[in-house]
C-alpha cells in the first residue's frame, strides 16, 4: 500500500500533536509523577511540584483514544479513581481532549454512543460545549 504525501504529513502532525500534549500533561500533572515523599510529607519537594502543576488545565490538541491513553499512562497512572486503562472502554474512533479541573477530566467527541459514568468509573459524565465543540465530559475525583 502506497502512502501518499498527505498521509505522511498527517501522520507527522499527529506525532507532533501527541508530543505537545504529552509535555503539557506532564506539567499539569507534575504532582502525580514528580513528587516522591518516601512515606512522609516533604514540604520542599511538594513546593517544587505544586508550583508546576495546574488544577485548571486543558490540553491544546485533541488526540485519538489510544494516543490519549498512552499519554495518560506516562504521567497519570492512578489518580482519584482514574486509571489510563479506562480510556480503552471508549470507542476506538473517539477523540479526546485531556484536561484537569481540580482532578482528572477528559472531553470526548467523534462518537454517538459513549459508556456511562459508571462503566468509566467516573464521578461525572455530561454533555458539554468545549470551545464551540459539542462533546461529553468525564471527571474523576
Amino acid at each position: 500500500m502506497k502512502i501518499t504525501e498527505a498521509d505522511a504529513t498527517n501522520q507527522l502532525q499527529e506525532s507532533i500533536d501527541m508530543a505537545t500534549v504529552s509535555r503539557e500533561v506532564a506539567e499539569a500533572y507534575a504532582d502525580c509523577w514528580d513528587y516522591h515523599s518516601k512515606g512522609v510529607f516533604d514540604s520542599q519537594a511538594w513546593q517544587a511540584v505544586s508550583v508546576r502543576r495546574s488544577l485548571d488545565f486543558l490540553a491544546s490538541k485533541w488526540l485519538a483514544r489510544d494516543e490519549a491513553q498512552w499519554v495518560m499512562q506516562q504521567w497519570v497512572k492512578d489518580y482519584n479513581g482514574f486509571q489510563p486503562d479506562l480510556l480503552a472502554r471508549l470507542p476506538a474512533k473517539a477523540l479526546i481532549r485531556i484536561a484537569r479541573e481540580g482532578s482528572v477530566a477528559i472531553y470526548v467527541r467523534n462518537v454517538a454512543r459513549l459508556p456511562t459514568a459508571r462503566r468509566m468509573e467516573a464521578d461525572e459524565k455530561f454533555a458539554a460545549d468545549l470551545l464551540g465543540v459539542i462533546c461529553v465530559r468525564y471527571w474523576w475525583d
